[in-house]
């Protein structure tokens, strides 16, 4: 209510709170003022604003509407907590958005008050923070997904442990679990959560309830965090990679624009890895059922990933075969190096990020691209995580060729036919190639492959073969991390398979408060 009398499109008044800034600004001024006496000394009054739009209107004595509204409340709130207008500017995805985005729009309100300024920016550098400190942008750093990420920064900055913060990668899946109103999930700290319904501490670990050795086949996502966190638990662990680089999925998708600082969650993994002397780490080093055997660990972890196919399906998502022609590519063949010949056609059933990432790598490189979707947006599900407008604007620069409700319905090496998923008009699209980001599967030869041998478990003392991460259940990262995660945790452990929300308390109380 507050912010709408401040913007002159909401505030039609043409009393004494409407028409100049000063009366604009009344209602807002009287409203701290108020609050002020009613607490009294108890505590402070903090006020949030948005500076976004203000910043953006032009003022008759002022730089703009932001820098009027500021210097007349100046020293009134205790605090100024300032911030983006929209969510997309406010929790830019890193993607797009870089750390510390918000000084060019907030820069000036430490120079107009004497009041403390508080301000945010997905900060996840500590020479980032101390650099606004010191350059006098802001006097305290605020930080919800960096502190999501790793709950105890502020600690490690302290002790001189930078090198153990477990920095945000800037994805956005907890602004996307907010959005779709689900519990908050976070793609570098799993326990992000459930440090109540599981118990979960991101710092603290259960000691090991055996004496156990731990393979895990796959160094992927899943892999890394699954013997991270087997070995902070105080377990004999092996992680074995057929390729030589650790990695998975990631060591291609880092590659593509805007998406290096996900590199983090390989990054921060390996190096607490590497400092562990109950690990060990082997790269070219693929593994087969006979070796799982011969090994002598008794609990085994397949992480061994996903791939993409060249399904396609209906409106209705039914399965309509596959596209098996010369010239049809997934991503895999992408990260294999492959590079389509120009035109492609990108056509995105994933509706994640990827597709449009993908189409826009392309046309940078220099090639003629269409994208096509049978959803009403590029990249549809980015607009939980505050990408969407920001994957349209990067197409567009590009010059690619956006296609949205359509369904591929042909190609033959020269034109792709595109059908409307509502009317199903045709139309035909140039396509030498064609880049197929719909539906993957998980790898799974090796465990079915060991699954085949169960009855020679005892003999080689293995007590457990699972799969995790893309092996189990093809999904976003941070369903990979989740994953691992859950299968080192709960190594010998008892559970009764409820959350706590849904054990009654008085039987079963929660744990002691973190």
């Amino acid at each position: 209510l507050g912010y709408e009398f401040l913007l002159e499109e909401y505030n039609h008044r043409t009393d004494a709170y409407g028409g100049s800034v000063t009366n604009r600004v009344r209602f807002v001024r009287e409203l701290i003022e108020a609050t002020k006496d009613a607490v009294g000394d108890k505590c402070g009054v903090a006020l949030r604003i948005s500076l976004e739009e203000l910043r953006a209107k032009p003022s008759q004595h002022y730089a703009s509407e932001a820098h009027e509204v500021v210097t007349l409340l100046s020293d009134l709130p205790d605090l100024w907590d300032v911030k983006m207008d929209s969510s997309p500017t406010d929790c830019g995805a890193s993607r797009f958005r870089p750390e510390g985005a918000h000084e060019p729009i907030i820069d000036f309100v430490k120079k107009v008050t004497n009041k403390p300024v508080v301000g945010v920016g997905r900060f996840t550098s500590p020479d980032t923070m101390v650099s606004q400190i010191k350059r006098g942008v802001l006097d305290l750093i605020g930080g919800a997904r960096p502190s999501i990420a790793d709950p105890f920064l502020p600690n490690k900055i302290r002790e001189g442990r930078e090198d153990e913060i477990r920095e945000c990668i800037g994805c956005n899946i907890c602004i996307a679990s907010w959005h779709d109103g689900v519990p908050v999930r976070c793609t570098q700290n799993a326990t992000a959560g459930e440090e109540w319904r599981k118990g979960w501490h991101p710092e603290k670990f259960a000691s090991p309830g055996s004496s156990d050795k731990i393979l895990i086949v796959g160094a992927g996502p899943a892999g890394l965090e699954a013997g991270l966190i087997a070995a902070r638990r105080g377990y004999q662990v092996t992680i074995a990679e057929k390729s030589n680089e650790m990695g998975g999925r990631l060591l291609f998708e880092t590659k593509l624009p805007g998406l290096n600082t996900w590199g983090r969650v390989n990054e921060y993994r390996l190096y607490a890895l590497k400092q562990m002397s109950n690990v060990e780490l082997y790269l070219d080093s693929e593994l087969d059922a006979e070796d799982i055997l011969n090994l002598e660990h008794q609990r085994v972890a397949i992480a061994t990933g996903a791939h993409w196919t060249r399904s396609l399906y209906s409106s209705l998502e039914i399965p309509v075969g596959e596209l098996n022609k010369p010239n049809v590519y997934t991503p895999d063949d992408l990260a294999r190096g492959v590079t389509p010949e120009s035109p492609v056609l990108v056509y995105d059933f994933d509706n994640y990020y990827l597709g449009g990432v993908i189409a826009e790598s392309l046309a940078l490189q220099g090639l003629e691209v269409s994208y096509a979707t049978p959803a009403g947006h590029a990249s549809a599900w980015t607009i939980m995580t505050n990408e969407q407008p920001y994957v349209h604007q990067a197409l567009d620069r590009c010059n690619v060729d956006v296609h949205t409700q359509k369904l591929l319905s042909d190609f033959d090496g020269g034109e792709a036919t595109l059908s409307n998923i509502f009317t199903k008009k045709s139309q035909r699209v140039p396509a030498k190639s064609v880049v197929l980001v719909g539906l993957r599967l998980p790898n799974d030869d090796l465990y079915q492959a060991l699954l085949a041998r169960s009855e020679d478990f005892s003999r080689a003392g293995i007590k457990s073969v699972e799969r995790i991460g893309d092996a189990l259940a093809p999904g976003a990262l941070v369903h990979a991390v989740y994953s691992g995660h859950s299968f080192s945790r709960e190594l010998d452990r008892q559970t009764n398979g409820l959350y706590l929300r849904d054990i009654p308390i008085a039987e079963y109380p929660p744990g002691p408060v973190i």
